[in-house]
C-alpha cells in the first residue's frame, strides 16, 4: 500500500471521530411544571380544564413529564390528572387533612425508584403539609436515563422564618441530589418560591451547590443571572404581573418566576435546552378569561445527547483505518 493511501485513509478515520462522538441524533424531552392552586376553593372545579391543558402539551410533545404541585384531594387528583398519561404517581396523604404534600408526575416514561421525601425544616402554616420532593429515573430512550426531580419549597412564616426554612430545605434538596445523583443526568422542576432577585432566597448557592443551571437564565437571559433588587416582573403578565397577556413577553428575560426548571449533565448523557416558555392557554372560558391558578405554567425542551468516551471514539476511528489499511492490501495484491 503506498504511503499517500495510508495518509488519506488515516486523514479520514480523524475527520470522522466528531461524526462518531454521538453529538448527532439527540433524543427530545418536554417538561412542564404547574402548581395547580389547590388551596384555593375552586380547585376540584378546576382541574378538568388543567387536565384539558396538560393533554394538549403531552398530544404536542413526542416524550414528556409533567410536575403538578398543590394537588390535596383525591377529587383533584383524580380530575387533573386524567390527561393522557401512560404514568401517573401516587398522591401522597401526609399531614393536615390527608393533603399530603401536593405533588404528583404525570409522563410517558415509568417512574423507576420513585420516591416522596418530606423536608425537615419548615415554618408557618407551611408545616401543615409535608411539603418536600419526589426523585425517580426515567429511562428516556433504550440505556439512558435521567434523574427527574419535582419539588414545591417553603413559602409561608413570619419574618425571616420564611426564607430560612426555604434555604435549609434547598440544602436538602441539594445534598439529596449530591448524595444519590451522582453522575447521573437529571432535571429538576417544581415551586421554588425563590427568585435571584432576593438576597434572602440565596439561590445561587444552591444552584451552585447542586451543580445546576436554569433554563430562564441560559435561554431568555443568555446567561445573565440578574442582581439582587426589585422582582423582575414588567414582562409577567396575569397572574404573575400586570403586563399584557399573549405577547410573549411572559416567556422572555423580564418575567422571572418562582416556578423553576433547572438541569445538570451525567455521566456520558449531556442536556441541552433548545426552548423555554411560560404558557397563558391554561385559563378558562370565562369573558374574560381568568387564569387556572396564581401560577403560570412553564415549559422547556432538552435534547439528550449520549457521547461516547473518547477512547471509544478514537478506537472507532482507528478501527475505520484498519478497514482502510485492509482494503488497500487487497488491492496490492490482485
Amino acid at each position: 500500500m503506498s504511503p499517500r493511501f495510508a495518509l488519506s485513509v488515516l486523514a479520514a478515520a480523524l475527520l470522522a471521530m466528531p461524526f462518531l462522538s454521538g453529538t448527532a441524533g439527540a433524543t427530545s424531552l418536554s417538561v412542564l411544571t404547574y402548581n395547580t392552586e389547590g388551596v384555593n376553593a375552586a380547585a376540584v372545579t378546576r382541574a378538568p380544564l388543567i387536565a384539558d391543558e396538560i393533554e394538549v402539551f403531552r398530544t404536542s410533545s413526542s416524550n414528556s413529564i409533567v410536575h403538578l404541585q398543590e394537588v390535596f384531594s383525591d377529587a383533584q387528583y383524580t380530575l387533573v390528572t386524567d390527561a393522557g398519561y401512560a404514568h401517573v404517581t401516587p398522591r401522597d396523604t401526609g399531614g393536615f387533612q390527608d393533603a399530603g404534600s401536593g405533588l404528583v408526575t404525570l409522563s410517558d416514561t415509568e417512574p423507576m425508584g420513585f420516591q416522596q421525601i418530606s423536608y425537615t425544616n419548615c415554618a408557618g402554616t407551611d408545616c401543615l403539609i409535608p411539603k418536600g420532593f419526589t426523585v425517580a429515573r426515567h429511562e428516556v430512550e433504550p440505556g439512558v436515563f435521567v434523574d427527574i426531580y419535582n419539588t414545591h419549597t417553603n413559602a409561608s412564616g413570619s419574618g425571616d422564618e420564611g426564607p430560612t426554612a426555604r434555604r435549609a430545605q434547598l440544602g436538602e434538596l441539594a445534598d439529596y441530589i449530591n448524595t444519590n445523583s451522582v453522575g447521573v443526568p437529571l432535571i429538576l422542576f417544581g415551586d421554588t418560591n425563590s427568585r435571584w432577585t432576593e438576597m434572602e432566597d440565596d439561590w445561587q448557592t444552591f444552584v451552585d451547590g447542586a451543580g445546576l443551571s436554569e433554563v430562564w437564565i441560559e435561554l431568555p437571559r443568555m446567561g445573565d443571572i440578574p442582581d439582587f433588587g426589585p422582582s423582575i416582573k414588567e414582562g409577567c403578565p396575569p397572574p404573575e404581573g400586570n403586563a399584557t397577556p399573549n405577547t410573549g413577553t411572559a416567556s422572555g428575560p423580564t418575567c422571572e418566576i418562582i416556578d423553576k426548571i433547572l438541569w445538570r449533565d451525567g455521566g456520558l448523557v449531556e442536556l441541552t435546552p433548545t426552548a423555554y416558555a411560560a404558557l397563558e392557554n391554561f385559563v378558562d372560558d370565562g369573558m374574560p378569561p381568568e387564569p387556572l391558578s396564581d401560577h403560570l405554567a412553564i415549559s422547556a425542551t432538552f435534547d439528550i445527547t449520549v457521547i461516547p468516551e473518547p477512547a471509544t471514539a478514537l478506537q472507532l476511528a482507528l478501527g475505520l483505518a484498519g478497514l482502510g489499511l485492509a482494503s488497500g492490501r487487497r488491492r496490492q495484491l490482485r
